[in-house]
């Protein structure tokens, strides 16, 4: 096996793993792994999200945080890290935790404060509602939208886009003549 690229999985030898990613990459939509399932896609937005590569604090900064929303994230039954351990902690000590996943896991058993037990493939739903209310109902820091971001609002859309292209013209049913309501 080649050790060029640096992936562990190569370097471990597992039988077929370069065809097992010669057929993946035929099809594309194969994103190569680093470490977790998810932290390929990580790798790949953080530049773009927080302009540049090298980002994230350790677990041990939630200690004091008051709520925690784990959407679709099980960490009792996935062992991810050691978030579980500071999860069980920040329980302890007051940290309210909501859990949205379409399963009453074992996450959800031990942590949940309320479960949102949404059916699948409606998290988009959920989120453009959750959204809607916070644009709608100004709950939003305007400050850091005008300074930091591009497209929020029809007068923040780039010269040349046409109308009705903004994230509120898309909440707000002005694109699509659908409102993002909760209902």
């Amino acid at each position: 096996m080649s050790h060029q690229s640096g992936h562990d999985n190569e370097k471990s030898g597992a039988p077929g793993e370069i065809s097992r990613r010669r057929l993946f990459n035929l099809t594309g939509g194969f994103l190569e792994n680093y470490h977790s399932v998810s932290n390929g896609n990580t790798i790949a937005a953080t530049p773009y999200t927080y302009g540049t590569a090298a980002s994230g604090s350790t677990l041990d900064t939630l200690e004091n945080t008051p709520l925690v929303i784990l959407w679709g994230h099980n960490p009792n039954e996935t062992i991810f890290g050691h978030s579980n351990h500071y999860f069980q902690k920040m329980k302890k000590n007051g940290t309210k935790f909501i859990v949205v996943d379409p399963r009453y896991s074992d996450t959800a058993s031990s942590l949940a404060d309320q479960w949102v037990p949404l059916l699948p493939t409606t998290d988009n739903a959920m989120m453009d509602a959750m959204m809607y209310v916070i644009v709608t109902e100004n709950l939003h820091d305007q400050a850091f939208i005008d300074k930091y971001t591009l497209g929020f609002s029809e007068d923040q859309m780039p010269e040349g886009v046409a109308d009705n292209e903004s994230l509120v013209a898309y909440l707000t049913g002005q694109k699509d003549g659908m409102a993002k309501t909760p209902e």
